[in-house]
């Protein structure tokens, strides 16, 4: 099982996108039964017509959201939000708000460039 995960993220590296690091990262993630039950991604970056979009709004999902949610207090945080980025992306200024209002609320934030910088900064994080 290792093997293929080891395989398949080789795999991924080669076409590699935000959508691919992201999914090294949780493949990553995976990995690590301590860590798994308290991470997530908010899948909040789906494209819908105005309808959709109003519902989903109704129902919660926000703009902005950092792709990577770790429930686990470490370093006199309560948690952390990681937003990944690829390539020269950067983030938008919904993204910029929700970082600055965890913040506020004494959470770990950070922006990622790639997967090996995510993956780096939960290591980081976590490290007693």
């Amino acid at each position: 099982m290792i093997w293929d995960i080891v395989c398949y993220m080789a795999r991924i590296k080669k076409t590699s996108n935000e959508d691919a690091e992201l999914i090294t990262v949780f493949d990553w993630i995976r990995l690590h039964k301590d860590i798994e039950p308290f991470a997530w991604h908010v899948g909040n970056e789906r494209k819908c017509t105005a309808a959709q979009g109003l519902k989903l709004k109704r129902k919660g999902v926000k703009a902005g959201v950092s792709d990577i949610c770790l429930m686990i207090p470490s370093k006199g945080y309560h948690g952390a939000f990681i937003e990944l980025k690829y390539g020269d992306g950067k983030p938008t200024k919904s993204q910029e708000k929700f970082l600055a209002n965890m913040d506020k609320q004494n959470y770990f934030t950070a922006v990622c460039w790639g997967a090996d910088e995510a993956i780096e900064m939960i290591e980081w994080y976590l490290k007693p």
